[in-house]
């Protein structure tokens, strides 16, 4: 009997009994999906198709899917918005209210164009499929929720069985941490490749405006971490949105806002790094006060969180995007001087205009 571990799903910690199954093929044979529809046909085809790989249970009635989430405790729930009344919904709120379940993810299927998929998103549904089911993208969908959880859950196993003997073997927790942080920055980059790289790179230019500032080497290193996991947060974003192109709606908008609240609620787990925590939720906040989620102003930001807003804003500007190329070194500069004083720390802004100047094969940017 493998033994129980703790993990961190969307901000929440859980016991998991599949942690120490380190292989994905082999722990995929053991999660279990809830399905809840009341369309028996479509039901069915969910049911055969995540079958291949998962093992798979029913519910027609809203009393049927309450006893089986007591008896089946599932690892994953897809519930269907009912073509005449709101069921789901209410399924959803009723998980988000009980700790036991608030950490299992929920896929909502919905028929055709709807408004609902916002208030779905508020019960906290975490990714809509529309109806008719495509069996091969409903199956390429579960597997990257579920892998990415399971990653999650190896994570932060392996985390916490290191830092039981962190006084014996300090240097080796130390590389473990770093690894284990890189790997799921890296994951959180991966929702949309065309922010690949972008947390190692916000990292590194974290830790040398540290340096630059003339702080200890222990601040140096907190300032990378603190960079590599900035965005942590998007881990809670549906990827729809995260990768969409178009223009955002106003509710789409302020999902995506959630995610220095989500990152904040992740890394406040990891207390002996407190500003991680610190770093996430305050990265977007504005120095004039206008930015979020606080509105603080000047030296009310948290410095650490000052630092990286720098670090982050420079990297967006010098990375690719759907939209455009990588902006020209000088564009960048620029933005970042006007940005002086407005969005920008002073000091942080200095610091990052001196080292593009001194870039002068403009090597910080995107490759």
């Amino acid at each position: 009997m493998p033994e129980e571990i703790k993990i961190l799903q969307f901000g929440r910690r859980k016991t998991d009994r599949l942690g120490a199954i380190h292989d994905w093929n082999e722990a995929r044979k053991h999660y279990r999906i809830l399905v809840a529809d009341w369309d028996e046909s479509n039901m069915a085809l969910v049911r055969d198709t995540l079958s291949v790989r998962y093992h798979t249970e029913t519910a027609v009635t809203a009393d049927e899917f309450e006893r089986k989430m007591y008896e089946f405790s599932p690892d994953m729930v897809l519930l269907s918005y009912g073509f005449n009344s709101d069921d789901g919904i209410p399924l959803a709120i009723w998980m988000k209210q009980r700790p036991e379940y608030v950490s299992t993810p929920v896929i909502m299927m919905l028929r055709g164009d709807t408004d609902i998929e916002v208030e779905a998103m508020k019960t906290g549904v975490i990714e809509i499929i529309r109806k008719p089911i495509k069996p091969d993208l409903l199956l390429l969908r579960v597997d990257r929720m579920l892998e990415l959880r399971h990653l999650q859950t190896c994570l932060e196993n392996e985390v916490d069985k290191q830092m039981r003997v962190v006084e014996k073997r300090n240097s080796e927790i130390t590389t473990l941490l770093k690894q284990s942080l890189v790997t799921l920055a890296s994951a959180v980059d991966a929702k949309d490749h065309y922010t690949n790289g972008h947390s190692s790179r916000v990292a590194e230019y974290s830790r040398e405006i540290a340096r630059r500032a003339g702080k200890t080497e222990r601040a140096q290193n907190e300032a990378y971490y603190a960079g590599l996991l900035h965005d942590i947060g998007k881990i809670g974003v549906p990827d729809s949105l995260i990768a969409k192109c178009s223009g955002l709606t106003d509710e789409e908008y302020k999902t995506i806002r959630r995610h220095p609240e989500i990152g904040a609620e992740i890394l406040g787990h990891i207390t002996e790094m407190p500003n991680l925590a610190v770093a996430a939720y305050h990265h977007h906040e504005h120095y004039d006060g206008s930015g979020y989620p606080d509105h603080l102003k000047g030296e009310d930001i948290p410095d650490i969180a000052r630092l990286i807003a720098v670090a982050d804003a420079y990297d967006a500007m010098t990375s690719r995007r759907s939209y455009r190329d990588v902006l020209p070194q000088e564009v960048a500069k620029n933005e970042i001087k006007k940005g002086r004083g407005t969005q920008f720390d002073p000091l942080y802004a200095d610091i990052m205009v001196g080292m593009i100047d001194e870039d002068k094969n403009y090597d910080m940017r995107e490759k």
